[in-house]
């Protein structure tokens, strides 16, 4: 075996050759420790122990840096506060605030200028004169003053220079608008055209497919202007110069006056908003002439107040007109016609450039998952034909050869509405952007005596004895001609008829789908229709403003078989 040299390896020694440790443990509760102390007679190396503490270390030398941190990216550099300035819509002057702040810990800089590149109509008032000396950590501010006079889009940049060091520059942009001062002459009324546009495919079976292409219509007003002495010479200068570009247009028929004089420093304004076109976020006018108005950012709309986003300059007495407004701009230039040296007159028309949405709602009365539409009224005749899908082909050296490819009637009928005050122009707008143009469906009743009752109807009974009109031989059921509207002027019920027959060459007897639920004497009622479902023919709607939204407005238009399957019962 080979023979190894080694050593005996004691544990820890505790004792008073050993000042290091405490004796004090030996009177210590710890049963779990189990404490010996040795003889120094039985240790190996019998003799003495010397303590050597503390132990002499020679530590190695080592080369390192200083982490980066927060404060190396932030410090020791100029800062500016904010980078850039959106302006939005300029309509009034403006007054911004740029901080400017010297973030060296230990040394001051110089600023030698404070200059605007391609700022016509903007001015930077410094805190003192230039050159100006930062010290250290040193915050500065200084004033940007943006006039409306100017170039239309504003794209500018504000740049600082130091002797020393690179500042960022503060990007501006925004659009100025010229406010359009002349209110319309209302001897005639104001025109205002919606139009959406729907994708509209056409199946041979006469399925009607629509898709909306615009999220909102595009809205126009068309309006007369006759002016004389200096609103004359104002307006044409104006459009001498802005004819091209974006106004500021009120939307004169929904004028509102003030109840109480206004304040200047004013930050709502009481009126009421109810069924007229204030917008979150849009504009507003106060306006007493075509010298003097202001317009006004408007921050949130409640029902009897505005609260603007900046408080108004300019007081203004009881009775200042206040008008919604929108952007828009003149679809071509006017012709103005000299009535006279001093006098002009010409019809204008604007074209709104920005979305112009509206709350959407269908009509109240429902029947079979659709809405019924609300009768008009008969200022202006209503129109019915019944029109079909027909194909020519005409080789010119024969007789013309006509199919009706999808064997339905497209009927077609126009209705008037005249509006009465805010309340009802604001139920029949929700009307027209809920159909969307072309896309919504909706029952549409002819509105006329189709069907004439001729005997008492018993309650629940659901047989019609009716006057002779050619029902059963002609109209067999047919889309459009399915369903009626019964109004019996303190009630009014929807029905489908299910069956006919002729009984006599003077009755004919129509079998609904459910009884009515009282009995009807032929004098009770006031009007049977047929109904169908349509849509809208055209996606362009026009408005006749007779006079503001207190007053009337008129509104024709026309629907069209939708091309859908009719609900049975």
């Amino acid at each position: 075996m080979a023979t190894r040299t080694g050593y005996l390896v004691t544990g820890l020694d505790y004792g008073a050759d050993l000042p290091d440790r405490s004796a004090n443990l030996l009177d210590a509760a710890m049963p779990a420790w189990r404490i010996r102390l040795f003889e120094a007679s039985m240790s190996h190396g019998a003799g003495l122990r010397t303590p050597s503490f503390p132990v002499t270390s020679h530590a190695p030398a080592r080369t390192g840096f200083g982490a980066l941190s927060y404060a190396d990216d932030y410090f020791d550099r100029i800062h500016v506060k904010p980078l850039s300035i959106e302006l939005g819509n300029l309509v009034g002057a403006q007054v911004r605030q740029i901080v400017v702040w010297n973030a060296w810990r230990t040394a001051s800089r110089t600023m030698t200028s404070a200059d605007v590149v391609n700022g016509d109509g903007m001015t930077v008032t410094p805190p003192g004169a230039m050159p100006l000396t930062l010290r250290p950590l040193q915050e500065v501010t200084f004033g940007l003053s943006i006039d409306t006079s100017g170039s239309p889009i504003i794209d500018a940049t504000l740049s600082f220079e130091f002797t020393t060091d690179a500042a960022p520059g503060v990007t501006i942009t925004g659009r100025r608008l010229q406010a359009w001062p002349v209110p319309a002459d209302w001897g005639s009324s104001i025109t205002e055209t919606l139009e959406w546009l729907s994708d509209m495919q056409l199946s041979v079976d006469g399925s009607v497919d629509a898709e909306p292409l615009r999220g909102a219509p595009r809205r126009t007003w068309e309006f007369d202007l006759l002016r004389g002495g200096a609103a004359r010479r104002i307006i044409e200068n104006a459009t001498y110069d802005w004819t091209g570009r974006v106004w500021v247009l009120p939307v004169m028929p929904d004028v509102s006056r003030l109840p109480s004089a206004l304040p200047a420093g004013s930050a709502t304004i009481t009126v009421d908003t109810a069924g007229l076109d204030f917008a979150t976020g849009g504009l507003a006018m106060l306006w007493r002439d075509v010298t003097q108005y202001e317009l006004v950012e408007i921050a949130t709309v409640g029902a009897s107040a505005l609260t603007l986003a900046r408080a108004t300059l300019q007081p203004w007495p009881s009775g200042t007109r206040i008008w919604p407004v929108r952007t828009a701009r003149l679809t071509e230039a006017p012709t103005w016609t000299r009535s006279s040296d001093s006098v002009i007159k010409s019809r204008v028309r604007f074209e709104a450039v920005e979305p112009c949405d509206w709350p959407a709602a269908a009509p109240g009365a429902l029947y079979r998952g659709y809405p019924v539409l609300d009768p008009g009224d008969w200022n202006e005749l209503p129109t019915l034909q019944p029109a079909r899908e027909l194909t020519l082909l005409d080789g010119d050296v024969g007789l013309v050869s006509v199919a009706d490819i999808t064997g339905l009637a497209w009927s077609r009928q126009s209705h008037m509405w005249t509006l009465h005050g805010r309340s009802q122009r604001d139920t029949h707008r929700r009307l027209l952007y809920w159909l969307q143009g072309q896309v919504g469906v909706l029952w549409v009743p002819t509105f006329a005596a189709d069907v004439v009752l001729r005997d008492t109807v018993v309650a629940g009974s659901t047989t019609l004895v009716v006057d002779w009109a050619g029902m059963t031989q002609h109209l067999r059921g047919q889309p459009g001609r399915r369903h009626l509207r019964i109004d019996l002027g303190s009630a009014i019920h929807y029905r489908e008829v299910v069956a006919s027959a002729e009984l006599d060459a003077e009755r004919e007897s129509l079998t609904l789908d459910s009884g009515l639920p009282s009995t009807v004497q032929p004098s009770q009622v006031r009007m049977i229709s047929w109904m169908m479902l349509a849509r809208r023919s055209s996606d362009h709607v026009e408005i006749a403003h007779i006079t503001d939204s207190e007053g009337v407005a008129r509104v024709r238009d026309s629907f069209v078989f939708a091309g859908i399957e009719e609900p049975h019962a």
